[in-house]
């Protein structure tokens, strides 16, 4: 089985403490902060930002560089001193490098501002993409949950408490699954050194992994593969 890409390298790069700690973190319960960064349109409030920020990424190594570049050319063509008029007179030819300067910079604002469209509508898919599936699985935990036997008491049965267990189960399996597929942090679940891991954990069975691993599903079809097992234990029931 393969990471993103067909990576069947990703799961070797990762030491066995390694995936233990990416199994916790994928089916931990809390987090340590927000997965998406909150985020308001306001100006007041975007200038008090900084992780995150192009400020943080360019402070202080670019702009130290940039102000000591800008410093030392300043200082060449307007010191006086040895060569000052040879210097001058170069600082005359070298204005055409403010025509160059301009072009470029239209160049410039065209791919930043293009690239930075097109990560925008990368973000608003994936976003729309994640929604829906969370969406989805509400959607069958709630069905699960109202048409699950219940006893004269109103009570779930063993049966039904059962079949619950393993919806549940079969739902966080199948997002953490869907996520290593599309994501290198989570990609050395998919690895057999990954799904013996998550074997270990509980979060699945010794068969399921061996039917996995023998069908050498990846991506989609590993998530198929999950959907078809939920959906076979919904039909039993």
């Amino acid at each position: 089985m393969s990471g993103p890409d067909g990576d069947m390298w990703s799961g070797l790069r990762v030491s066995y403490e390694g995936i233990a700690d990416l199994a916790d973190a994928a089916f931990s319960t809390t987090i340590e902060e927000p997965i998406i960064p909150q985020f308001l349109p306001q100006r007041k409030w975007l200038w008090r930002q900084w992780r995150g920020t192009i400020i943080r990424r360019v402070l202080p190594r670019e702009v130290l560089l940039n102000a000591i570049v800008a410093c030392a050319v300043s200082a060449f063509f307007t010191l006086e001193g040895p060569g000052y008029a040879w210097r001058h007179e170069l600082l005359k030819v070298t204005a055409t490098v403010s025509s160059v300067w301009v072009l470029a910079s239209g160049l410039v604002t065209f791919t930043l501002s293009f690239f930075l469209s097109q990560s925008f509508d990368l973000w608003r898919r994936v976003y729309s993409v994640t929604r829906r599936v969370q969406g989805r699985l509400n959607d069958l935990g709630l069905l699960t949950a109202t048409s699950a036997e219940r006893d004269e008491n109103g009570d779930y049965t063993d049966d039904a408490e059962e079949m619950l267990a393993t919806v549940a189960r079969y739902v966080r399996l199948f997002n953490v699954l869907l996520y290593a597929s599309v994501t290198t942090r989570f990609a050395p679940l998919k690895t057999p050194s990954g799904l013996q891991r998550l074997v270990k954990s509980g979060h699945l069975t010794a068969d399921e992994r061996e039917a996995l691993l023998q069908s050498s599903l990846v991506r989609e079809r590993v998530d198929a593969r999950t959907r078809e097992g939920l959906h076979a234990r919904l039909a039993g029931a």
